[in-house]
């Protein structure tokens, strides 16, 4: 067997390897198609006689992926997002297609808040998962002020996640404007739909990573 024919088998489970770490469902099937390429190429040199069985069942899966793509290439055409959709879409779930995305935000609503209003009490039970798109809020506890949060965050994801008590007060400085999902629909619709918590989960995990290595950098400046 030919070395060249070997490196196309690890090429083809390298790939497929690399597609479960991708976020875009686009690029997942990109990986998944040239996979299916390399994969090909492999069961056809591999032994004297092509492997046709798995050959086949390769081809099945690059129609399948090419398909989807094409699904994914209209939508994006046909479907223009704008104002905050386009926003929130590009800042947390560019996973999924713009017409999943859309069933998404359609549970929920953009409001401004009054100025200086009291979006979530302390030690209550949330009522719903907000993002935070314009402006800054305070977030306290026993009164005290702990940190502000500025635009582009999500906003009582952890109590919306465990259904534990909230542990802080968020304030509005002044006004801001946010999108907010009510808990119990957004709860039943995920239960029925769990691609999209795979979705809301993978988003709020970047935040938090984000969170951790942004306080790591503020110790390492101050030590």
């Amino acid at each position: 067997m030919h070395e060249y024919v070997t490196v196309a088998g690890h090429l083809a489970y390298s790939l497929i390897f690399l597609s479960f770490l991708m976020k875009s469902v686009f690029a997942i099937r990109v990986f998944a198609i040239t996979a299916s390429i390399a994969s090909i190429f492999f069961n056809y040199h591999v032994n004297k006689e092509p492997l046709w069985v798995p050959i086949q069942w390769n081809f099945v899966f690059m129609a399948i992926n090419i398909f989807h793509i094409g699904l994914i290439l209209w939508e994006k055409r046909s479907i223009k997002l704008k104002d905050y959709h386009k926003d929130l879409y590009e800042m947390f779930f560019n996973d999924l297609t713009p017409g999943e995305y859309l069933k998404l935000v359609s549970l929920g609503h953009i409001r401004t808040s009054e100025f200086n209003e009291i979006l979530i009490k302390e030690k209550s039970n949330i009522e719903m998962l907000m993002i935070l798109y314009k402006g800054k809020v305070n977030l306290s506890c026993r009164g005290e002020k702990v940190v502000s949060i500025s635009k582009s965050q999500f906003i009582g994801e952890m109590s919306f996640l465990t259904g534990e008590l909230t542990t802080a007060e968020v304030k509005a400085e002044d006004q801001v404007k946010y999108f907010f999902w009510p808990k119990d629909k957004l709860k039943s619709f995920l239960l029925k739909n769990p691609k999209y918590m795979a979705s809301l989960q993978r988003a709020i995990g970047a935040q938090l990573i984000d969170k951790i290595l942004h306080e790591n950098q503020k110790e390492s400046k101050a030590a």
